[in-house]
């Protein structure tokens, strides 16, 4: 009997307008954003013509406690929780412990607890868990010791905190190989480099991945791992098979990069031309996160057996 596919959780973090609510928009359309002003999606929806379902929260105990409503049957079980921002979360969770007087320590260990508690629900519900954040450049102690950055806590000793629970920590910077003006983060992974907190548990993101949630996720699916991939939004499933195309013809050197765009318009001109760019981006993204590792990308023999084809291309 197969084992349940386990659901992410994963932290992207970085500087304001580099694209990480629109990324995670991306990942799952359908998802639950848990934010704390409605409206703000209203722009970066315009990219995939689907209405996210937004629920406006002051803090993290207000996100557990919608949770525990999914459990009881109050609230409908969201496709993933995603939060956006979870810097302004925990900071508001922190004015909420304290009111007016300053932050103690127990105030910290109850922050944690509560991020702790937010992913063991998601984990027993078996949702993934997305989550932005600012970011909080490395610093020095006063006693000289250099800390990391990572995700914007209220507190900078209170930066790991997030981190650690996650199995994909992402750093959002600039492409330089940016295949489009408009289109220039990347994410970043890179242990060595102890300037900054990032982690992936799945082994797929190297200091120059593209920044798509969704494919670094399809990526560590086909390497084996047992994880949990936001299904396609209904009406929109044909863009598995178009990025699917995409990567292997650029793979195979039927097409570059920038020419896939054109043989995408032509192969589905009758889709919207946002949903259009999106096939295209994400097949590009799944084209670099295969060429890699290559060697580790593979087509299970049984299904190549049976139907001869994926995603309408010959084997």
């Amino acid at each position: 009997m197969a084992m349940a596919a386990k659901p992410p959780t994963a932290m992207v973090y970085g500087p304001p307008k580099r694209g990480k609510t629109s990324d995670l928009l991306r990942c799952d359309p359908r998802g639950t954003f848990f934010t704390p002003a409605k409206g703000n999606l209203d722009p970066w929806s315009s990219m995939t013509l689907i209405r996210p379902t937004e629920v406006e929260v002051e803090t993290l105990d207000d996100v557990i406690s919608w949770l525990h409503g999914v459990q009881r049957g109050k609230n409908k079980r969201p496709t993933s929780v995603i939060l956006d921002d979870t810097s302004v979360l925990a900071e508001r969770t922190i004015i909420a412990l304290t009111k007016k007087r300053q932050p103690e320590l127990q105030d910290w260990g109850k922050l944690r607890r509560k991020i702790l508690l937010l992913r063991e629900i998601c984990i027993v519900l078996g949702i993934p868990l997305l989550m932005s954040s600012h970011e909080r450049m490395p610093w020095v102690t006063k006693t000289g010791d250099p800390q990391p950055g990572g995700p914007k806590m209220p507190t900078k000793e209170a930066t790991p905190d997030f981190p650690y629970i996650a199995t994909l920590v992402l750093r959002c910077g600039h492409d330089p190989f940016a295949i489009e003006p408009d289109w220039p983060g990347r994410y970043i992974v890179a242990p060595k480099d102890t300037r900054w907190i990032t982690g992936d548990r799945y082994g797929v993101v190297s200091d120059k991945a593209p920044m798509n949630l969704r494919e670094i996720l399809v990526r560590a699916k086909e390497r084996g791992c047992n994880v949990m991939v936001p299904a396609r939004a209904p009406g929109t499933e044909w863009l598995d098979s178009a990025a699917e195309g995409v990567a292997r013809g650029i793979a195979r050197g039927m097409f570059s990069e920038a020419q896939a765009c054109g043989v995408v318009a032509t192969q589905f001109a009758n889709k919207p031309p946002e949903h259009l760019r999106w096939a295209w981006q994400d097949g590009v993204a799944r084209a670099r996160l295969r060429a890699y590792n290559p060697f580790r990308f593979f087509v299970p023999h049984s299904a190549a057996a049976s139907a001869g084809t994926v995603a309408g291309f010959n084997l």
